[in-house]
């Protein structure tokens, strides 16, 4: 498991459902232990981050030379392995590469640039989608992660491809607000079904990595239902800790025996609420 993107337990409010206001350094490392663990098991379970996904931005600190296996960034900070770069947003020439891997500012990539770049030209994280999970005829496609806000949408038309970029005007981000629950993130980029004249990409074509998207992904706010439930999770991991991380359970002065379970029935009927459908693929 990864490290976690979303806080959704956290060591002060954790220790203020314990009851603990002074500061024990071994206690406190303890439990902010268990706030990653929730933290990265929440995420897993529902196979979606539940929180804002921070936006990556920088500039190229020196020039990067066509066919260039790495490029030297200003900032590294929040990027990752495996995150898709655009380069190239304001010079009109853009490509993006994946970081195959991270040394110090210096980020080596999956495949070399086609395209020469002098320092400073913008260089941001991006999101990318397969053309193959396109809906309804290539008139839609889902996005896993949810789009708080989107800036631009380009699509190429195969694999390898080169991206055009789709006017503002011919998509949409569904479902309508109106039929999303409170809070909830839009989780579809939708085409129109009477495009622009100069759209010459009108639909998703299949193929890998052919849609992408520009904006800001996840959820605008954590939903306050998984900060309280995270938070519980990490009180009965402390609870449990003294028993060997069994459940722990206490007899009352009438004799029952009552157990401390990790979740609830209301607690995990939310949780599945929260949890990424996968269609089926027979």
């Amino acid at each position: 498991m990864t490290n976690p993107v979303g806080a959704y337990a956290t060591l002060a409010a954790a220790k203020l459902r314990l009851g603990f206001t002074d500061v024990v350094a071994d206690r406190d490392s303890l439990i902010q232990d268990f706030c990653d663990q929730v933290n990265g098991d929440l995420e897993s379970f529902t196979g979606r981050v539940l929180a804002p996904i921070p936006t990556f931005v920088t500039t190229l600190s020196a020039p990067a030379a066509a066919a260039a296996t790495s490029v030297t960034l200003t900032s590294v900070v929040g990027l990752v392995v495996g995150d898709p770069l655009l380069f190239g947003l304001v010079t009109g020439t853009r490509e993006h590469a994946y970081a195959a891997s991270i040394s110090g500012s210096v980020v080596t990539l999956q495949t070399a640039l086609a395209n020469a770049y002098a320092s400073g030209v913008a260089v941001e994280r991006v999101t990318l989608l397969d053309g193959f999970s396109a809906l309804d005829d290539g008139r839609a496609i889902e996005v896993p992660a949810g789009v708080v806000s989107l800036a631009s949408v380009e699509v190429a038309t195969y694999t390898g491809g080169p991206f055009s970029l789709i006017p503002g005007s011919d998509w949409f981000l569904r479902p309508p607000a109106r039929e999303l629950d409170p809070g909830w993130p839009w989780l579809e980029v939708a085409m129109t079904n009477i495009p622009s004249a100069g759209n010459t990409t009108p639909v998703f074509f299949p193929g890998y990595d052919t849609v992408r998207l520009r904006g800001q992904f996840g959820w605008s706010a954590i939903p306050p239902e998984i900060a309280g439930m995270a938070n519980m999770l990490v009180v009965t991991l402390w609870q449990m800790r003294s028993s060997g991380g069994a459940y722990s359970t206490a007899i009352g002065g009438d004799g029952r025996q009552s157990t401390v379970h990790m979740l609830s029935d209301l607690d995990y009927r939310q949780l599945l609420r929260y949890t990424r459908d996968d269609p089926l693929i027979i």
